[in-house]
């Protein structure tokens, strides 16, 4: 993603179709070099990544209608200009 992050390769994937059926998600992350997360903002998307056995983001300015602390989710944020940051966190451990 850059800004910043050099060692890591994130590629950032929202599956298609009707969800939570992470074969989608699986397909597209099919053949990429290093790590695969999610970023998402529905309870869809969060029971996606966690079918899928990949880290949740979730963006908390969207569409969810469960409460933030309801979905499983590796880190959270509200502003895409965080997201660069967040995820060379979670990359450091």
């Amino acid at each position: 993603i850059g800004n910043g992050v050099p060692t890591l390769v994130a590629r950032v994937l929202h599956a298609c179709g009707h969800g939570p059926e992470p074969a989608p998600l699986l397909a597209a992350a099919d053949g990429l070099a290093g790590p695969v997360l999610f970023v998402g903002d529905s309870e869809v998307d969060a029971e996606t990544a966690l079918a899928a056995q990949v880290p949740f983001l979730l963006f908390t300015e969207g569409y969810r209608k469960a409460p933030v602390h309801a979905l499983p989710h590796a880190a959270r944020f509200g502003r895409f200009s965080d997201l660069p940051a967040l995820i060379a966190r979670l990359a450091a451990g």
